[in-house]
C-alpha cells in the first residue's frame, strides 16, 4: 500500500509517519504545508521543524503505532483510546541570530 505523500529525498512515499494531523490558526495552506512537511520528517523532527514553521498544534502517528504531538495539541485532544502510547514533544522555538 503506497500513499501520496512522496519523500523528495528519495522520490519514494514518506515513511516517516502513517498520519500527520496539523492545525492552524493562519490559514489551511499553511497547514495542510505543515502536515506534509511533519509527515515526510517523521516524529524524531517534529518539535524542530513545528517550531521552525510556527506550528503549535501538530500530531503524528508513527510508523510504530504511537502518537506524537504537541504540548498544546495533547491539551485539545480528547483521546477516545487512552492505551496508545503516547510521546508529548515540547515544541523548539526558532532562537534570534545574534548580532556580533
Amino acid at each position: 500500500v503506497y500513499h501520496s505523500v512522496l519523500d523528495p529525498r528519495t522520490g519514494l512515499p514518506a515513511t516517516g509517519a502513517s498520519s500527520a494531523t496539523v492545525l492552524h490558526e493562519g490559514d489551511a495552506l499553511t497547514a495542510a504545508a505543515a502536515a506534509t512537511a511533519l509527515m515526510i520528517a517523521g516524529p524524531d523532527d517534529l518539535s524542530p521543524l513545528a517550531g521552525r514553521m510556527g506550528i503549535r498544534y501538530a500530531l503524528l502517528i508513527g510508523a510504530d503505532g504511537r502518537l506524537y504531538m504537541t504540548p498544546e495539541m495533547h491539551r485539545i485532544l480528547d483521546l477516545l483510546d487512552t492505551n496508545l502510547e503516547q510521546v508529548i514533544s515540547p515544541v523548539a522555538t526558532a532562537e534570534p541570530a545574534s548580532s556580533s
